[in-house]
């Protein structure tokens, strides 16, 4: 019998995952008005060179967990929509793949609905990304369905929770004159490769193996292009600098000037004067804000404690020091006063019983 049981619970540790949804399945189940059918799963590359128009490389570097691919029904009229779901393993992995669409085949999407999210559209398709989740609306027959496109945007947004995280590198990517359209975010090599404005020479000395951000933008008038790279700690990103200056003192090529601040440095493309310009809006300020309970710190707990203990020891000896001067100073006094008044020396004597006589 317990050889039966050993079988059964291996088979269903085995089995088990098989019947797993992936985790945007129960969101897309709860759309008000549309249906919605699974029509392919994949949750591990394999000997995959791609997916979509997207290279593994790429996806592994955002940390790919899953991708779906879903046919979303109107219960009433209307046109079913293809829905693709990549789920990589944080927001700032979804904002990558959003951000580098333009950059892996795929159509270029400069529309825009009237939608509250950040979002890309043309045609029959529309991008966007929420959560840890990035996806990919196409409608064969768009052509007068914008309404509904939008209808179906708004309720994916109201049915998947809202926590776009922007990455570092490029919630601090200066705003003004910035071109919404061109900011790039890169985890790896392999995504920066799809840039060609990166300085090649440079790409084995900014510290990649060290888990660093990099964002990317162009900005007006010129198109100057701008990157960002966002490290763990200032101390991480002056080292880091020094090897990049030194680097650049044997590159000929474009103008490269680059900024150190906090933990990010700031490295434009171009002119002297566009670089003056743009590096001087890079300040970074420091922001702690705590999103939940922060935990408490046993060691100053135990100092709290101690220093309980010891103030009181310290009151202890202050309250004995205090009573024993009071103490001293009243015998003092009643010394000299008994000394000027003789007649409070005598006493009258004690009351004897004495039992012993008859």
């Amino acid at each position: 019998m317990r050889k039966i049981s050993i079988t059964i619970l291996l088979a269903i540790a085995f089995v088990g995952p098989s019947w797993a949804e992936v985790s945007v399945a129960p969101y897309l189940e709860k759309i008000p008005g549309y249906t919605a059918r699974q029509q392919e799963e994949i949750v591990k590359l394999g000997d995959r060179k791609q997916l979509g128009s997207y290279p593994a490389t790429v996806l592994n570097e955002f940390i790919l967990k899953s991708y779906s691919r879903w046919e979303v029904v109107p219960t009433g009229e209307g046109v079913p929509v293809e829905v693709e779901v990549y789920e990589l393993a944080d927001p700032p992995g979804a904002f990558g793949l959003y951000s580098l669409w333009d950059r892996t085949a795929h159509p270029q999407l400069s529309g825009r609905l009237n939608l509250p999210i950040e979002h890309r559209y043309a045609g029959q398709d529309l991008i966007f990304w929420r959560n840890s989740y990035f996806l990919h609306l196409r409608q064969a027959d768009a052509g007068n369905q914008k309404e509904k496109v939008e209808q179906l945007v708004r309720s994916l947004l109201d049915v998947i929770p809202a926590v776009n995280a922007l990455p570092v590198a490029i919630a601090h990517l200066p705003v003004d004159e910035l071109r919404g359209e061109s900011v790039e975010f890169y985890l790896g090599q392999n995504g920066l490769a799809l840039n060609p404005d990166f300085p090649k020479p440079l790409v084995p000395v900014v510290g990649l193996q060290d888990h660093i951000e990099i964002g990317f933008g162009r900005y007006k008038p010129d198109n100057t292009p701008l990157f960002l790279i966002a490290y763990p700690t200032p101390a991480v990103a002056q080292k880091y600098s020094v090897k990049i200056q030194d680097a650049l003192s044997e590159y000929f090529g474009p103008g490269i000037y680059l900024k150190k601040s906090g933990p990010l440095i700031g490295m434009v493309v171009g002119s002297e004067t566009d670089a003056t310009r743009l590096l001087g809006r890079l300040n970074y300020k420091a922001k702690v804000k705590w999103i939940e309970e922060k935990p408490k710190d046993e060691s100053a707990e135990t100092r709290t404690f101690l220093g309980t203990v010891t103030r009181a020891i310290i009151g202890t000896l202050v309250f004995l020091l205090v009573t024993g001067g009071l103490g001293i100073v009243v015998g003092y006094f009643r010394y000299l006063f008994i000394r000027s008044h003789p007649e409070w020396r005598k006493k009258n004597e004690m009351i004897r019983l004495k039992l012993d006589e008859r």
